[in-house]
């Protein structure tokens, strides 16, 4: 049995396509759609090795789904590969400006990374949230995730907020 977590959308067709392969070959395959790795973090968090196949597989698609995700990019600090950059990014952008993306769409821009990053995590508690994920790649204790993480917490303070370090742009924020 093998469950696949793209992370990415434009992952997500190779993923559909080892699935394939790997059901051509006898095997149990799920693709559950997550496309940021915050999702794909909440799916292995509710994972249980002995629930069944099917059962985990819905288990984890819910979770992967009742993610609201984001992402702040900074200009020459962006370190994903051409696979995970932004197709959404408008034309033209000036590079001094960070891009806040609300989901896969370019909802802030700006000069200020914390202000864009703080106008994302407002934009995805706007619909409520308990909990507050940041993944920052600087590390769990960079100055934006810290930023962003105090703002929450004073904004929101019904909102639990949890850092973690690593992940493919300068910062990821997800709510559920």
């Amino acid at each position: 049995e093998v469950i696949i977590l793209p992370n990415g959308r434009r992952i997500a067709a190779l993923a559909e396509s080892a699935a394939a392969r790997l059901v051509d070959e006898g095997l149990a395959v799920a693709v559950i759609p997550a496309r940021s790795p915050l999702q794909a973090l909440a799916a292995m968090a509710v994972h249980d090795p002995e629930r069944s196949f099917d059962g985990d597989v819905t288990a984890m698609g819910q979770a992967a789904a009742g993610i609201r995700y984001g992402s702040v990019l900074i200009p020459g600090d962006n370190v994903a590969g051409p696979a995970e950059r932004p197709e959404e990014l408008p034309a033209g952008l000036p590079e001094e400006l960070a891009a806040g993306l609300v989901g896969d769409a370019v909802a802030f821009t700006g000069p200020d990374p914390v202000r864009v990053a703080i106008g994302v995590a407002d934009a995805l508690l706007a619909d409520g949230g308990e909990l507050v994920t940041l993944m920052a790649a600087g590390g769990a204790d960079s100055p934006l995730a810290r930023a962003v993480a105090g703002h929450v917490q004073q904004a929101w303070p019904a909102a639990e907020v949890v850092c973690y370090g690593g992940g493919p742009v300068p910062l990821l924020i997800g709510a559920e």
